[in-house]
């Protein structure tokens, strides 16, 4: 039977153009590579990277969404997830040592929660009272002369009982003056709360020793200054080193939230800046050997462009980390909305929120497949393998030909609209019983004519039945498509091209070890036409899986 295709109705096909994800458009960009060299170098769009995967995570402020404090509610972290389009790896969340006069215990509910979800913890650890009113009282003399052992031991002995790694960074920005650990200089020219310096460092190993003697070796200690400003109110960087025995990793944090506008490049190395130092560097040549965590950065928006922090997002995300940064092995969102940081959350714009979840869908960055983590100190995430699968049938049925089964011979498919036609692939993933997915990407190439292209958009989504046959698929004898959108075409596809949809690879997950089916559909009057299996160039899909 002659392979039957729907009557076409669309634009001059000088109209159309082939369209790449905004957020590699701006990566590409910022790179000097327009669209057309970027289809012409090769056959498909991918991003480079150099030393991947690396845990990526976020601090989440609950309130935004109207939910309870995160992790004591998870519920914050799954709206987060849904409006990143992917798990988190780590989850940034803290206290301090003493809240309204409270001295605060282990929280091991707060850790199993996260070390549930999959997702390793962060652990921010404050040496002070919350309330900020008793600064002198936990001068870093008084912390290394002994004045708080009990309560450390006691802390440390609950660390030690809950028995899982978990990421310890403990007083952080001590390169400052905001906190009481610290040992910068305020505008009078003494260093902060009466510390001298010096008594950072030794307060640190005072309190990393107090954990080895009570045996709470799952802690994975992150030393962690802000980065830094060539303002002399700021010690060297050098004397707050407790030394590569005493940290496991290093760590900074890095923000565009200042007056004027930062691109990611001068957050991280001050790059055409007067007042910012390399503090990626700075870091390397104090600790080379440690990997180095971004536990907390983030953007502002820009209020008289609203696309600007969509391409800080994508040109930090795809273009920045990947290729330039090896040395930085997890990044933290700052997904907090409080006095002037109003505008740092993803969810600050629908541009931001899309290029954020673009980008982050990327393997190079880890999802929550950590639920059995037992390392310490953690390691980097080892590299994640990919795995190319053709279908193991694929078909499209139309309403032009409600009976034919022939779609299951064509060398091409269809996803249209009117007539409906709609495009089904089946893929075996039973290879990858007991492995956890960490990104998904289906590769198709549109055909050669000039109308194959398409204006409209077109969806991926999951088929419940993976038993259909080609030889007995018709429109009129076919199978459920659920409402589960895994991916999305964009529109204005080009003939002739090849395209990459990220599907989401936390619904592909339960069918990992299974068949899988997905169906290609439109409700635009524009079809897509692709090539099939049986073609030189079939559909792709690439999985990027962890142990």
């Amino acid at each position: 039977m002659l392979c039957v295709q729907p009557a076409r109705t669309r634009a001059p096909a000088r109209s159309r153009r082939a369209l790449l994800p905004v957020a590699l458009l701006l990566a590409l960009a910022l790179a000097g590579i327009t669209p057309a060299m970027a289809r012409a170098s090769q056959p498909a769009v991918t991003v480079a990277a150099s030393a991947g995967p690396i845990y990526w995570g976020a601090l989440i402020d609950a309130a935004q969404y109207g939910l309870p404090s995160v992790p004591r509610d998870m519920r914050a972290v799954d709206v987060f997830e849904s409006h990143a389009g992917k798990k988190v790896s780590l989850i940034h969340f803290g206290q301090s040592w003493r809240d309204a006069g409270v001295w605060q215990q282990f929280p091991t509910s707060m850790f199993d929660n996260v070390r549930s979800h999959g997702t390793i913890p962060l652990w921010t650890w404050a040496s002070r009272d919350s309330a900020w009113g008793s600064w002198s009282e936990f001068q870093n003399r008084a912390i290394y002369g002994g004045a708080y052992d009990s309560y450390i031991r006691q802390w440390a002995g609950g660390a030690k009982a809950w028995g899982h790694p978990f990421f310890l960074r403990f007083d952080w920005e001590q390169n400052g003056w905001w906190y009481p650990w610290a040992e910068g200089k305020t505008g009078a020219g003494a260093i902060v709360n009466g510390n001298s310096a010096g008594d950072f460092v030794k307060m640190w190993r005072h309190v990393h020793d107090l954990f080895v003697e009570v045996g709470a070796t799952n802690v994975t200690w992150v030393w962690c200054p802000n980065h830094y400003s060539t303002s002399a109110q700021y010690p060297p960087l050098g004397s707050l080193y407790p030394g590569d025995s005493y940290v496991d990793w290093t760590c900074f944090d890095a923000y565009n939230r200042y007056p004027g506008w930062l691109g990611f490049d001068q957050t991280v190395t001050g790059s055409g800046t007067t007042w910012l130092r390399n503090t990626y560097q700075d870091i390397l040549a104090v600790a080379p050997s440690k990997p180095i965590m971004l536990a907390e950065f983030a953007s502002k928006e820009d209020p008289q462009d609203g696309q600007r922090k969509a391409g800080w997002i994508a040109d930090a995300l795809l273009a920045q980390l990947p290729v330039n940064f090896p040395a930085l092995k997890a990044i933290v969102w700052f997904n907090w909305n409080n006095g002037d940081d109003t505008t740092l959350a993803i969810e600050s714009s629908a541009a931001a929120q899309a290029a954020f979840a673009q980008a982050i869908a990327s393997p190079y960055y880890t999802a929550n497949q950590f639920a059995s983590i037992d390392a310490s100190p953690i390691p980097p995430p080892g590299p994640a393998a990919t795995l190319g699968l053709t279908p193991l049938a694929d078909t499209s049925t139309t309403s032009a030909s409600p009976q034919s089964t022939a779609g299951g011979t064509c060398a091409t498919l269809v996803s249209d609209g009117d007539p409906v036609a709609q495009a089904f692939l089946r893929f075996d993933l039973t290879a990858l019983a007991g492995k956890q997915l960490a990104s998904a990407t289906l590769r198709i190439k549109t055909a050669s004519s000039g109308d194959a292209g398409s204006i409209g958009g077109h969806s991926v989504r999951l088929v419940g039945d993976t038993a259909w046959k080609e030889a007995y698929m018709s429109y009129n004898n076919s199978v459920a498509i659920s409402s589960i959108v895994v991916g999305s075409i964009p529109a204005n596809t080009a003939p002739g091209a090849w395209y990459e949809i990220g599907l989401r690879a936390s619904d592909l997950q339960p069918k990992v070890g299974r068949l899988l089916s997905v169906a290609i559909t439109t409700t635009s009057a524009d079809g897509l036409v692709f090539m099939a299996r049986e073609s030189a160039d079939p559909p792709q899909l690439l999985l990027a899986t962890t142990p």
